[in-house]
């Protein structure tokens, strides 16, 4: 997996700037994930634009089977929220996870948008795959969706809660003060 750079994680108020539709498939097995976290049909309309990092994901919960604390890595939130619109019209406008091999940190606002850079590898996932992976037709003929919220478990490790470590990567990242 790629990092965003090398160097530091990215932290609260970092810069960044959303690869483009190529680069992102590129990152992607032929089930449109990463790491095992998705990447979803509704976030390819933020390619290519600048957002700044609101948090760190390095910890969320169990809202599947309420479990406890999960660690993610090398994820984060931006200001940009599920529209549900390759989820038969979810409206739950969950926070979206973004990996950051989908990032490129960057100096600046939009106002001085580059080219995109070439990402180097050919795309092992297709939008077709991409789309194909968010919803599931069951042998029953019932529709599944897949998305980052309901793959969760998956992409995260179980979080103990007296490891002083997620307190400490919380402070250090901006995430609290």
């Amino acid at each position: 997996m790629q990092q965003v750079s090398k160097g530091w994680p990215l932290k609260v108020g970092d810069w960044v700037e959303i690869r483009s539709e190529e680069e992102i498939l590129a990152t992607l097995d032929s089930n449109g994930r990463l790491d095992h976290l998705p990447f979803m049909p509704e976030m390819l309309m933020f390619a290519s634009k600048r957002f700044r990092v609101v948090a760190r994901a390095d910890k969320t919960c169990d809202t599947i089977t309420k479990t406890g604390g999960r660690r993610m890595l090398n994820t984060v939130h931006l200001d940009t929220r599920c529209d549900g619109s390759a989820h038969g019209g979810c409206q739950a406008a969950c926070r979206l996870f973004w990996n950051e091999a989908w990032l490129k940190r960057v100096d600046a606002p939009a106002e001085n948008l580059s080219a995109p850079s070439s990402h180097g590898g050919a795309p092992t996932c297709s939008l077709v795959q991409l789309t194909r992976a968010a919803c599931v037709e069951t042998a029953g003929g019932e529709v599944r969706y897949h998305c980052q919220a309901t793959e969760l478990l998956e992409a995260t490790s179980p979080l103990n809660w007296w490891d002083p470590r997620q307190y400490w990567r919380d402070w250090r990242s901006g995430n609290v003060k």
